[in-house]
This record gives C-alpha cells, structure tokens and sequence, in this order.
C-alpha cells in the first residue's frame, strides 16, 4: 500500500467483502488493511476494536475507509473514523439506515460529525450502469417490466434476513437504482422523485423452510419474494418480480416503447460492479456515489411499500419454483 492511498475494509470477514470486495481490489491492485466482524453484536466489543484500529492507524493517514458493517453500527464507526488525525474518505454499504426516520438520523449524526464531504454512499447496482449510457426518454416507454431473480437460498444469514425482508433488502436499494439509471429524466434524484408506488398491488411470498432457518422466527411472515408495481409521474406503470431461492438467476428489464419495439437489458451483464464502485472511490469521484437526498427518496417510496405490507401473510411457495406460479396462488 502506497503512503498515498492507504484503504482500510471493516467487515472483512463477511460475505460480501469475501465475495465481491476483495476480489475487485484485487482486480484494481489496491493494497488495504481489514478487520473482520467477530463478536458483530457487541457494540462493547466494536468500540474497543474500533479505538485500537484508531490507536495503530492514527500516525499513518488512512486516507479511504470502506465499512462493510450493519447500518446500527455507523454510528459508532463513523465516529471513531471522524477521530482520525486524517479523517479518510468513507464508503457505506447499502442499506443507509433501517428506515426513513433512521436515515435522517445518520444524516444528522454526519452533519454532526463535520464529514459530510467525506461519505460516499454505496449502491452497487449504479456499477451496473455506465454513467454515459443510453437512457430512454419518457415519452418512449409505454411499460417496464422488471424480473429479478436468484436461485440462492438465505443460507446461514437467517436472523439477519428474516429482520429486512426482500422489500428492504433489495427494492429499496437496488430495484430503485435500476429505475433511475434506465429512465432519462434529468437527474437520477428527477427520476426518483417521479415514482409512486401504486397501492395494493403488492404480493407477497415466503419459501418453504425460511422458518426453520437458524435465527428466523418460526411464525416469521417476512417475505423471500414480491410482485409489485409503480406507477411513473402517471405516464405508464413499472413492474417488479423479485425473489430468493427460486428456479431462475437473473435480473433483466424489459422497456416496452411506443413504437412497438421491445428493449430487454441485461442488468447483471458486465461483471462485477464493484470494480467500478471502488475505482470511483479511491479515486476521490463520484460518478456512482448515491447522495443523501437520493437514499432519502428511496426510503420514502419503500415506507409506502411497507405500509402496504401490514396484515399481509405471504404465500408459501417451494424452492426453486417458478415466479409466475408462485403469483398464481
């Protein structure tokens, strides 16, 4: 690692970094210093490691630090990062916040801590798109049709899901995303301001199992899969499949026009986002930072999804089912 850039991971020991993060460093041949997430639960035990990660690195001016953590403990991190004789640039992970009221809060917290120009916002769903690709026009589009699908079950992160749901693990981040990078409609935060979610049209379902996953809760009704819709700026509505462990893997758009043509992009094509994220990143741009007003609208759309939610028991459905039979029930 370069006295120049000099990155550190929190959550190292964690799936993601395992999976996507250290593999796009790699690629990127950047050098960084990790900490793994033993004993996550224990607030105690994060702030001390957190002061000795302080202590040790305090003469060596970290200038990146990418926190791969729960967002109930940005608190803490972020805080002790804004102690740092050099304070570093600081990359989130999705989601920010739990809630609308939660978000607001980490806003203030940042706002308290004097950094707001130092936070970047991850979503790596923007590394999907390039920033200079085509966008359809409003006034093309008569529908959009969105199907994302993995065939993966929730494997050992039963608690951890069971308290999101697919609603807040991936609508609210990711489906949001994909809207605002296909739609050209000025700005990214333009597009999301101009989606509504379109009351009762929520579905949603449950596989066979989740319940008796370690940490779930046995009578647990958060949902593994959801159909649903939009409706945007009411000139033509948006559709949404999205769901766990079922027959297909793929996350795909289809963009019906006026014209009678029919665009299908392939969302997942390209590789691993997070190649584009961390270059972004280190190299102090942002061209795929999510803004605090963006991850503020997000919320505020899902808050209508999950006001929908209430009273709702999802339909069980077996693994690696079909998703339009499960929507047949």
């Amino acid at each position: 690692m370069t006295a120049q850039n000099r990155l550190i991971v929190l959550g190292a020991t964690g799936d993601l970094v395992k999976k996507k993060i250290a593999q796009a460093l790699s690629v990127l041949g950047a050098d960084y210093i990790s900490y793994g997430r033993r004993n996550i639960d224990s607030p105690d035990y994060i702030k001390g490691e957190l002061n000795e990660i302080s202590t040790k690195l305090a003469t060596q001016a970290i200038t990146h630090a990418y926190v791969a953590l729960p967002p109930t403990l940005y608190e803490l991190v972020l805080t002790q990062l804004a102690q740092l004789p050099h304070i570093p640039r600081i990359a989130l992970e999705k989601p920010f916040g739990t809630s609308l009221a939660g978000a607001n809060t980490l806003i203030d917290v940042i706002t308290r801590l004097g950094i707001r120009d130092r936070v970047y916002l991850v979503d790596h769903y923007l590394g999907k798109f390039s920033p200079d690709r085509d966008r359809y026009m409003t006034d093309q589009i008569s529908k959009i049709e969105i199907a994302a699908t993995e065939t993966n079950d929730v494997d050992h992160r039963g608690a951890f899901y069971d308290s999101v749901g697919i609603i807040n693990d991936y609508i609210q981040n990711h489906v949001m995303m994909i809207i605002s990078s296909l739609i050209c409609c000025g700005t990214r935060s333009d597009t999301l301001a101009r989606i509504v979610y379109l009351p009762g049209s929520l579905q949603t379902a449950q596989y066979s199992g989740f319940r008796d996953i370690g940490g779930v809760n046995p009578t647990s009704n958060t949902e593994t899969a959801v159909n649903l819709s939009f409706s945007y700026d009411n000139l033509f509505d948006i559709n949404v499949c999205a769901g766990k462990s079922v027959s297909k893997a793929a996350v795909v758009a289809k963009i019906y026009l006026h014209n009678g043509e029919n665009v299908v992009v392939d969302i997942n094509k390209g590789g691993n986002s997070y190649e584009s994220i961390l270059g972004d990143f280190l190299a102090d741009t942002s061209l795929y930072r999510l803004s605090f007003g963006e991850a503020l609208q997000c919320w505020n759309i899902t808050e209508q999804i999950l006001a929908d939610k209430v009273g709702k028991t999802p339909v069980i459905y077996e693994k690696g089912s079909d998703t339009m039979h499960i929507w047949k029930h």
